[in-house]
């Protein structure tokens, strides 16, 4: 049995039928690589934004007084940053811990007040955003 040998496609068109294929492939991934790029900047753009506004914000926690009798625990909070700041959780910990959220907006040095009920040997009350990540820390003696 004899085999014909045939010969294969001249290298000229192999080069053109290559760069035409590359061409064609590179067509259809280009608007699905343009579009991952512009989610990641959108996503840099927005993580940007929540660094700058944590780095101008500030909280301080004043007049915290804790009555034995009632086990509840006052005080305020001052917005001293230079971003409006809203919602906020305040967590006080002892022998137990409690939480009250305060839906307030404060503006810059704007001051709220907060109540924690049923509180025992409270220890530190802490105020944090939960538009921002800004919190502030206050140790009962």
């Amino acid at each position: 049995m004899g085999f014909k040998r045939s010969k294969g496609i001249s290298p000229f068109i192999g080069s053109v039928l290559l760069v035409a294929f590359t061409i064609s492939i590179s067509g259809m991934a280009a608007p699905w690589l343009t579009e991952i790029t512009n989610d990641l900047m959108e996503g840099t753009s927005d993580y940007s934004e929540t660094v700058v506004s944590a780095a101008e914000s500030r909280l301080d926690i004043t007049n915290v007084n804790y009555d034995e009798e009632e086990e509840t625990v006052r005080g305020g909070f001052q917005n001293t940053g230079s971003t409006e700041l809203e919602n906020f959780t305040v967590t006080v910990q002892g022998d137990s811990s409690e939480q009250v959220r305060v839906t307030e907006s404060l503006s810059t040095n704007q001051i709220t007040v907060f109540t924690v009920e049923d509180v025992e040997s409270p220890e530190t009350v802490t105020v944090q955003s939960e538009q921002v990540p800004v919190s502030s820390e206050y140790r009962l003696d």
